[in-house]
């Protein structure tokens, strides 16, 4: 479990590492381009606290709750760790459940 747990933690923190930009030439009032290193902490903790299959469900939510969120408002820059803790307070409750489901429904359990 404990391993599961680190790789969940080095899929998280790597995914959104390689995913976060250094700087932008463009951007003038330093304010974050895309997601912060606040969302690569909080990924990171809720990838150790959940497990790899889990925090699957919770960046899924995540990612489907803030496209659904930033088409409504568009003109707005909305930031991505409500959604982080969105996800992983469902996934908390039925994500076991959900990856079990997944897993049945391909055959693989």
């Amino acid at each position: 479990a404990a391993l599961l747990a680190a790789g969940a933690v080095a899929l998280a923190g790597g995914l959104y590492w390689a995913l976060v930009p250094e700087e932008d030439e463009d951007n003038e009032d330093d304010e974050p381009v895309a997601m912060g290193f606040g969302d690569v902490k909080l990924a990171g903790m809720l990838g150790a606290w959940l497990g790899f299959g889990p925090f699957l469900v919770a960046l899924m939510v995540a990612v489907f709750a803030g496209a659904v969120l930033g088409l409504l408002f568009r003109r707005r820059k909305l930031p991505f760790g409500p959604y982080l803790a969105l996800g992983g307070w469902i996934a908390l409750w039925w994500g076991a459940s959900w990856v079990q489901a997944y897993l049945a429904y391909l055959g693989l359990s």
